[in-house]
């Protein structure tokens, strides 16, 4: 009777140990073929195959891992973070290098993908996840942009180097100087695109650059022209003003043929002043500018007369030599 007891024991163990290897075999199989889907590039059935294995054994830290992994391929991003953030719960310190490693990968394809928003997005997950990783992507995407920059591709060696500057501030003053020599020795059509790139790494160029857009500004006819390169001038250095406030009383001017006023008279804003335009002359240009930068040009010729609302600014251009002059008064109001 003991004898059989301890028989049919020994067979029931036996078979609850084949179905556990059984179990085991199933449960494996489903992890080796996510594996052999993902080697194929196939990566929504490899996420179907992880699933599977999730029901079974939630706890699985390297199917979560995996799954991310096909999340990330996917480019299901929040659903990557939820499988990385379990694998990372069960064991931190193993699988968060392994984490870190999924999301360089990602953007390192979202980088070869040109798409450097993601990029940026990923190569900061992996960073913070796993800070270790930071050397080796700032030195990958550096010497990626350096052969760019070296073959002429500046705008993709920007790119590159835009990723190494959110991740490490220390190239900035090198990016920043190899783009302002590129814009030092480019032409007036030319040299503004550099120079913006320069602006986003380094401020130690800003006075040359500056002055020289300030230079370009000043070489212009168009009044339009001059304001748009004194805006851009203006991003690096603090401009001087373009006009001259008129007083109470005379504001005398002289200009010879074909001269036009270097800067803008501007009258005072007052609703107790009066301002009349004097010219000894009936051939010249006025230009009119308000406080939005709009400007108006008013041609005055012989027997019309001057505009009796302007705006605050005023250039005058001479068509022949001629003085004039902006008289300012108060007005006498009654009480």
């Amino acid at each position: 009777m003991v004898k059989n007891l301890k028989r049919a024991l020994s067979i029931s163990v036996l078979l609850v140990l084949v179905i556990m290897s059984a179990n085991c075999s199933l449960f494996n199989g489903h992890v080796q073929e996510a594996k052999d889907y993902m080697a194929a590039g196939m990566y929504d059935l490899a996420a179907q195959s992880l699933i599977k294995r999730t029901y079974e054994k939630p706890d699985d830290a390297e199917v979560q891992v995996l799954l991310g992994e096909c999340y990330l391929h996917e480019g299901s991003y929040e659903l990557a973070e939820e499988q990385f953030i379990k694998a990372r719960q069960f064991d931190n310190y193993k699988y968060s290098p392994r984490v870190g490693i999924a999301y360089k990968n990602a953007g390192d394809r979202a980088t070869e993908d040109n798409d450097y928003e993601k990029a940026n997005k990923m190569y900061q997950n992996a960073v913070d996840i796993s800070p270790d990783l930071k050397e080796k992507i700032v030195q990958q995407l550096y010497e990626k942009g350096k052969i760019y920059f070296g073959s002429g591709e500046y705008d993709l060696a920007d790119k590159q180097f835009e990723l190494v500057s959110n991740l490490d501030t220390a190239y900035n003053v090198e990016f920043g100087d190899l783009f302002f020599k590129l814009g030092h020795v480019a032409d007036d059509n030319n040299c503004l695109k550099f120079y913006k790139k320069v602006e986003k790494y380094s401020d130690t160029h800003n006075d040359e650059i500056g002055n020289r857009l300030l230079t370009i500004a000043y070489s212009k006819n168009s009044e339009l022209e001059i304001q748009q390169w004194r805006n851009e001038a203006s991003v690096f250095i603090e401009l001087p003003p373009d006009y001259h406030i008129c007083i109470i009383g005379s504001n005398p001017f002289r200009l010879k043929k074909g001269e036009l006023s270097d800067l803008w008279m501007r009258v005072p804003l007052a609703k107790n002043l009066t301002v009349a335009v004097l010219i000894c002359s009936d051939n010249y240009e006025v230009l009119n500018r308000d406080m939005e930068g709009n400007i108006r040009v008013y041609r005055i010729w012989k027997g019309e007369k001057l505009p009796h609302q302007l705006s605050p600014d005023i250039k005058i251009k001479a068509f022949e030599n001629l003085m004039g002059e902006i008289i300012i008064r108060k007005k006498f109001i009654d009480e």
